[in-house]
Parts: C-alpha cells; structure tokens; sequence
C-alpha cells in the first residue's frame, strides 16, 4: 500500500501541478493533525 501510494506521489511530482497539489496537501494534513486535539477537547 505505501509503495503504490509513493510511486503515485513521485509520478504527480514529476508535474508541477502535481508538486504544488501535493505541497499543499500535505501543509493541509498537517495543520489538521495539529488541530485535531484542540478540535476534540
């Protein structure tokens, strides 16, 4: 599962689109991890 998941991730970052999608994706994901306890207490 991680390895299809990684060869999709390095087949988008091969595009530039790709690259900025995936750049904010995972700013996105991360700000939701960080957010998440202050969202559940």
């Amino acid at each position: 599962m991680a390895r299809r998941m990684k060869t999709s991730l390095t087949r988008l970052s091969d595009e530039p689109l790709g690259d900025i999608l995936g750049g904010i994706w995972l700013v996105t994901v991360m700000l939701g991890l960080l957010n998440l306890p202050s969202l559940i207490s």
